[in-house]
């Protein structure tokens, strides 16, 4: 079995795959499993032994890794081996007996697994007061029955926004300027999908968002299948014109739920009416003129002589010039 540090954190020795694919006495390491940095540490030797000043030779965030699991099978003569994948990258460590890789295996899964939540169901604004959009974030607006005056209420987290679905995911972050070497992040952000569109934040209790991506902008979100990223599971992709974002979900039900919510809302922006630029803009039923109905050059309606609307009725082809005799307010008609 694993042991426990004074403070109550996993810890214990094993061994470290070295660049020939081998576990040697070399590559013994001191592993610490720390919850409250969310980081996974890796010493030469137990902190006791070791200065006060000394900092871990290795550090794995608990963000990055997104499988730890049995690697017995792709390492058979190494014995109690299992396999953590973090950014794209595998390591191999092997311990020391059957019931500590089941421990390690299970802890260190359940301290990088994403939970979900169900997603709120969206609340309505109290009586005399409704929910404003206010430089994308939502405000309740009192209003009172006797003066009509207003008062906003102070912004509300992003737990308790009302929401066409919400929950934690991991995305993964953005670089501006690409660097040689450099590997983009993956963060844990909690996100809202709302009229407003989809929303992110840092935590549930944010009540300003990092980014918030309108839904006239969506083009499409998609589930992708082990193409760019074959080390992560349940991840999909919400596409704009500017850039694509990956995010994962906890499991492949939640992945599909997010990927039909988001899809459904985004297709209802694009074809609503309200957000035709005809009815938008336009005061006015355009008025279409036929044959039958001469439009008026003028204030006071021109009607034309017998001469010109017996020759107006007459099919295209017959037409000439020589048919249009009257006056020249009918002529004008022409």
């Amino acid at each position: 079995m694993a042991q426990l540090d004074a403070r109550g954190r996993l810890c214990g020795l094993m061994k470290i795959e070295d660049d020939n694919h081998k576990f040697v006495e070399t590559g013994m390491r001191y592993f610490l499993l720390d919850l409250e940095e969310e980081k996974l540490k890796l010493y030469f030797d137990q902190p006791e032994h070791l200065p006060k000043t000394c900092s871990p030779c290795q550090e794995i965030e608990l963000n990055f890794i997104s499988k730890v699991s049995d690697a017995r099978k792709l390492r058979p003569k190494a014995g109690y081996c299992f396999c953590i994948t973090h950014a794209g990258d595998q390591i191999y460590i092997q311990a020391n007996n059957e019931d500590e890789m089941q421990q390690w295996i299970g802890e260190l899964n359940e301290a990088c697994r994403i939970t979900v939540p169900q997603a709120l169901s969206p609340t309505l604004a109290p009586e005399n007061s409704r929910y404003e959009v206010a430089g994308g974030v939502i405000n309740l607006m009192h209003e009172s029955a006797d003066s009509g005056e207003e008062s906003v209420e102070h912004n509300m987290p992003a737990l308790s926004l009302p929401s066409y679905i919400s929950g934690y995911a991991v995305k993964q972050g953005a670089v501006h300027k690409p660097i040689q070497g450099h590997r983009k992040n993956w963060k844990k952000r909690y996100f809202v999908l709302d009229a407003n569109g989809l929303s992110y934040f840092k935590h549930d209790q944010d009540k300003e968002p990092i980014k918030t991506i309108p839904l006239s902008e969506i083009t499409e979100a998609r589930l992708v299948e082990g193409q760019h990223h074959p080390h992560r599971q349940n991840l999909f992709e919400v596409v704009t014109a500017d850039r694509t974002y990956n995010i994962q979900c906890d499991t492949r039900n939640d992945s599909e739920n997010w990927i039909s919510h988001i899809n459904k809302f985004a297709r209802q922006v694009v074809t609503s009416d309200d957000y035709s630029p005809v009815k938008q803009y336009r005061t006015e039923p355009v008025k279409k003129y036929t044959s039958s109905q001469p439009q008026a050059t003028s204030q006071e309606e021109v009607k034309p002589s017998k001469a010109v609307w017996g020759a107006m009725t007459l099919p295209v082809e017959k037409r000439t010039k020589q048919n249009f005799r009257g006056s020249k307010k009918s002529w004008q008609l022409w």
